[in-house]
C-alpha cells in the first residue's frame, strides 16, 4: 500500500510540476512581468528555454547592465515577430540543436566572428545571404 501511495504521489507531484512549467499563468508575478513579451509562445517553448527565461526573470536584479538590455532587446524584437517569424526561428534552432556537436562550434565560430564585423560589413553580408536564399527558393 505504501509503494501504491507512494508511486501516486510521485506521478501526480510530477504532473504538477510539468504543469507550472508550461503555464505561463502559474508563474510568480514579477517572473510573469518580466517574461510578459513570451506569454503567447510560453507552452510551446521547449522545456529547457523555458527553464532558462525563467532563472534569466528570477535572477533580474543581479545581472549586468549589458546582459539584461540584451535580454531586452531580443524579448522586444521576439514581441514584434508575426507568427510565421517565430515559427522559422523554431525551426532554425531545432535545426541547429540536432547538428553534431562539432558542427555545432563550427557555426558558433563563425557567427562570433560575424558579430565583430563592421554594422555596413554585416549588412552586406545579410543582403547578399537573402538574394542568394531568395535565388535559391524560386530555381525550386
Amino acid at each position: 500500500m505504501r509503494s501504491l501511495l507512494a508511486a501516486l504521489f510521485l506521478v501526480f507531484s510530477t504532473a504538477a510540476t510539468a504543469a507550472g512549467e508550461t503555464d505561463f499563468s502559474a508563474l510568480p508575478p514579477q517572473v510573469q512581468q518580466r517574461l510578459a513579451p513570451f506569454a503567447a509562445d510560453w507552452s510551446q517553448m521547449d522545456h529547457r528555454q523555458r527553464k532558462r527565461m525563467r532563472r534569466i526573470a528570477e535572477n533580474w536584479d543581479q545581472l549586468p547592465p549589458e546582459r539584461r538590455q540584451h535580454f531586452e532587446r531580443r524579448a522586444e524584437r521576439w514581441s514584434q515577430m508575426s507568427d510565421v517569424e517565430k515559427q522559422q526561428v523554431r525551426e532554425r534552432f531545432q535545426r541547429f540543436r540536432a547538428l553534431p556537436p562539432e558542427e555545432r562550434r563550427r557555426v558558433r565560430e563563425k557567427f562570433r566572428r560575424f558579430r565583430e564585423l563592421p554594422p555596413e560589413r554585416q549588412k552586406e553580408l545579410r543582403e547578399a545571404f537573402r538574394r542568394e536564399h531568395r535565388e535559391a527558393q524560386s530555381s525550386q
